[in-house]
């Protein structure tokens, strides 16, 4: 039965006229999605873009990896604002900080030059 279904999704997304973009939660191909760190994964019914096991979904977009580099200090300013330290290149240092529960945060914490934030 789960052959059959496998089947028949990818069928309908060979044949799809509607493209999706591969961002996550879209139906996807397996390896078509180019949301970064997505991976494309079956789900109940379809195969989807899904974040790469550990990442979770910044936006429709990209998938960030939280990190808790406290010595590094763009991530301990970070922290201070209750934000999201994320790495998107594994790397281990600070690539965003992200607010994802305070709409008061400001869109983003953005970088200026070294290790200045703004608000």
């Amino acid at each position: 039965m789960l052959k059959k279904k496998l089947i028949l999704t990818l069928i309908l997304l060979f044949t799809s006229e509607s493209k999706a973009d591969g961002n996550i939660g879209d139906e996807c191909i397996p390896g078509k999605c180019t949301a970064l760190n997505s991976n494309c994964k079956w789900s109940s019914d379809a195969f989807k873009c899904v974040c790469k096991e550990k990442y979770l979904a910044v936006n429709d977009t990209h998938c960030g990896q939280p990190i808790n580099n406290i010595e590094e200090n763009k991530c301990r300013l970070c922290l201070e604002k209750n934000a999201l330290c994320l790495d998107y290149d594994e790397n281990g240092s600070t690539d965003e900080c992200w607010c994802p529960n305070d709409q008061n945060c400001g869109q983003k914490l953005l970088y200026k030059q070294e290790n200045a934030i703004s608000i």
